[in-house]
This record gives structure tokens, sequence and C-alpha cells, in this order.
């Protein structure tokens, strides 16, 4: 048998298909493994990035599970660190520096008046209201200005770092 008869008999034929075959199901899989490997690479790194991004628990879901350590995606009280455009840089009593976007819909108070953002200082403190946003800022539906001899608001449990006191059993 001479090579031309070979290359064009039936044998050499199906072994080719089979072989293109298998050559087309390895490029799938290794399509399949490559989406699979950047899924799994987005998603331990969003869970890396969790506290950072959304201010999650430092130590973990389970470190502290009284919740001090959570920050809320819907609000923030701190001090103001930077001003620019409309969007406002807070740092809060945690040290943690927080993203606060405002825009034509935000109101913005001083006591009872009404201010523009224009009227907000370095190192004043405020609270704010909003809602938050995928990249880890707030943008501000309510924002108000303490004085400087009124205490920042903290969340309930922040105040003494102790859990309440359990529930007193009722006596027959």
């Amino acid at each position: 048998m001479n090579f031309q008869d070979f290359f064009k008999s039936k044998y050499f034929n199906i072994t080719l298909h089979i072989i293109g075959v298998l050559a087309i199901l390895l490029l799938v899989f290794q399509a399949g493994m490559f989406v699979g490997f950047r899924k799994a690479q987005f998603s331990f790194g969003w869970g890396e990035n969790y506290h950072r991004n959304f201010g999650g628990p430092r130590q973990g879901f389970l470190g502290d599970v009284r919740g001090d350590d959570l920050i809320s995606g819907h609000g923030i009280a701190g001090v103001i660190i930077k001003i620019d455009n409309k969007a406002i840089i807070i740092k809060d009593n945690a040290g943690v520096e927080r993203i606060v976007n405002t825009n034509d819909q935000t109101d913005i108070r001083n006591g009872r008046d009404k201010v523009i953002l224009k009227d907000l200082k370095i190192d004043e403190r405020i609270v704010v209201l909003g809602a938050p946003v995928l990249d880890g800022s707030i943008t501000a539906k309510m924002v108000r200005i303490f004085n400087s001899n009124e205490p920042l608001p903290l969340p309930p449990m922040m105040n003494d770092r102790q859990l309440p006191p359990p529930p007193v059993p009722l006596v027959k």
C-alpha cells in the first residue's frame, strides 16, 4: 500500500474526523476551564475585598457575632476630610473612609436650615443617609451637619460596646 492510497482510504478519513472532533472537544473543555477559573477568581476577589467595598466585618462573618464591626451601607456619621465636585469623603469614628455622592435631590441641612453643598467645610461633622452603590459609596438622600458641641450618633450597640441585657423571665 502506498501513501496516496492510504491518505485516500476510508480509515484515514475516519481517523482524521475523530482527531478533529477530539480537538474541538478539547478546545471547548479548555474554554470552560478558562471561564470557570475567571469566575472563581472574581468570587475570591469579591470575598477578599468585601469589607473594603461594602463595609462588612473585618474578621469575617463569624468573627464578631455581636455585629459591632458592621458598617451600614445606607448611612455614615463622621468628619468631612475632602469635598470633590459632588462627592464628599467622610472618615467615621473607626477611621473608615467612605465616599458619599450627592445630587440635586440631596437634602443638606444645618439644624432646620437648608444649605447647599458649597456650605460644607472640611473637618465638619455630618451624618448621611442614602442608598448604597455597588462600588462601596453611598448616594446621599439626606446630609445633616452637626454643631461641634453635639456628639455624633453611634449605632446602639457601639455606645456601650456590650450586648443588651437578657430579657427578664416572667414570674407567675
